[in-house]
């Protein structure tokens, strides 16, 4: 196994609401391992690795609790940065794994402008993974598909919790504050077929394998000329 030094860069620019909590308990789907594999197969030894994550964004201190959970694991750095404006040296990288950010950027070119951004933070034959969720998910609950709106508003429901009460207790006798759940609305592109690879080009960005698993494309890319 290849000694990776880790760099995880919470992108909180991002129309992403959850809690701290949420996010370290969100398990990396089975279906993402395909591609994951793929990458990890040409990791080499003391190989540096840029993760991306997408995160809350809803107060003054954006992702300070997500980064304070990302500390505890080491060896690896933890910043809180833009996407569009990342805090390392360019060519730093030997990989980057970008899962669930880019689609959360409303225009095309920002989206290609953020796939550059990763991809110039590479070195020469360095290699970047992107997932994004596809229209295609037929199959998924949300049943999207080609003819459907590729720019939605996603529900996110932050569960309430459950306070003891004091002395009393309320209208389901179980002596528990009962708070409601709120549901915030998360901006999602849905890429269609073949989109992925277009905006990997656009970056000005080389697709060395692409591939679609369930609801999500992703694509492994270089920089063009590496």
């Amino acid at each position: 196994m290849a000694n990776i030094w880790r760099s995880i860069v919470i992108s909180s620019s991002l129309a992403r609401i959850g809690t701290s909590h949420d996010f370290q308990n969100a398990p990396i789907k089975k279906e993402k391992k395909k591609a994951l594999r793929s990458l990890c197969s040409i990791f080499k030894k003391n190989c540096t690795l840029c993760d991306l994550l997408s995160a809350p964004d809803t107060n003054p201190h954006r992702s300070t609790n997500l980064v304070a959970i990302a500390s505890q694991h080491q060896p690896h750095s933890v910043a809180v940065a833009d996407i569009l404006s990342l805090p390392h040296p360019l060519h730093s990288f030997d990989f980057a794994i970008s899962i669930a950010v880019v689609h959360h950027l409303s225009t095309t070119a920002r989206r290609a402008e953020a796939i550059g951004s990763i991809l110039a933070h590479l070195k020469p034959g360095g290699k970047a993974l992107v997932y994004v969720w596809a229209l295609e998910q037929e199959g998924s609950r949300r049943g999207w598909s080609e003819g459907d709106d590729q720019d939605v508003m996603v529900p996110w429901v932050m569960r309430a919790k459950k306070e003891k009460g004091k002395g009393k207790k309320d209208v389901d006798g179980s002596g528990e504050k009962q708070e409601e759940d709120r549901t915030f609305h998360r901006y999602y592109h849905l890429y269609r077929k073949g989109e992925l690879e277009d905006d990997v080009r656009e970056a000005g960005g080389v697709v060395v394998e692409s591939g679609y698993e369930k609801d999500n494309w992703w694509a492994i890319a270089e920089r063009g000329g590496s």
